[in-house]
């Protein structure tokens, strides 16, 4: 079904933000093995990935989603930027930003103790570090990158969840890892798009768009 916006451009920095996150993930938990993780909320992970595995969870995976979409830090804002935009010359006209931060819960499952240990291991590591990710939008056909900075909020090893029995009958171990992206969101008179790698990279994550913006 058609977006009712469908000429407004504000989603692609989100989707943009996701393929980011996809890629850091994969190469951080998961060996490069894209497939091992899915879009959807801590309570529906287990149903997702069933769904889109044959009926099996083949653990380890990640689950994660964007929770919220806010202004973001106030030391990035600037006026000028913010009302007339800064001017790009290889685009020969203005782009505005604003700063915005973007809420994640997720949640890493696996059946060992080592790979629980293991991935909790290299998210504190992860954590340590300032974290600077690249999501690229297209204006005008042109690769636009943006810096996005991902800070880890409160690692939970181990949460208690709804489905906690079943969770223990199954040996199914988990932690939770929410985040945050601070980014900037823009604005342009041209038309800013996700570039047809990000889109083919969509499609190989997802399997249909539909899944993210639903």
């Amino acid at each position: 079904m058609p977006s009712f916006y469908a000429d407004q451009n504000f989603l692609n920095i989100v989707y943009a933000v996701d393929i980011a996150i996809e890629n850091h993930f994969k190469g951080l938990l998961f060996l490069g093995q894209s497939n091992r993780i899915v879009y959807a909320s801590n309570a529906f992970a287990m149903r997702k990935r069933s769904d889109g595995n044959n009926g099996e969870l083949d653990l380890p995976f990640l689950n994660y989603r964007l929770n919220n979409y806010e202004p973001g830090i106030r030391t990035w804002w600037n006026l000028s930027s913010y009302t007339q935009g800064i001017y790009v010359p290889e685009l020969e006209e203005k782009v505005r930003y604003a700063p915005i931060t973007l809420t994640y819960e997720a949640t890493f499952w696996s059946h060992r103790v080592d790979e629980l240990i293991y991935a909790i291991s290299e998210m504190n590591f992860d954590a340590d570090n300032t974290t600077t990710l690249v999501p690229t939008v297209e204006i005008d056909s042109l690769d636009f990158p943006l810096s996005a900075l991902l800070t880890y909020t409160g690692n939970q090893y181990e949460p208690v969840y709804n489905e906690q029995d079943w969770l223990e009958r199954n040996n199914i171990h988990n932690i939770t890892l929410p985040f945050t992206i601070e980014t900037m969101a823009l604005k342009t008179n041209s038309d800013i798009t996700i570039p047809t790698e990000v889109i083919l990279d969509l499609y190989a994550f997802y399997g249909d768009i539909d899944d993210i913006i639903t």
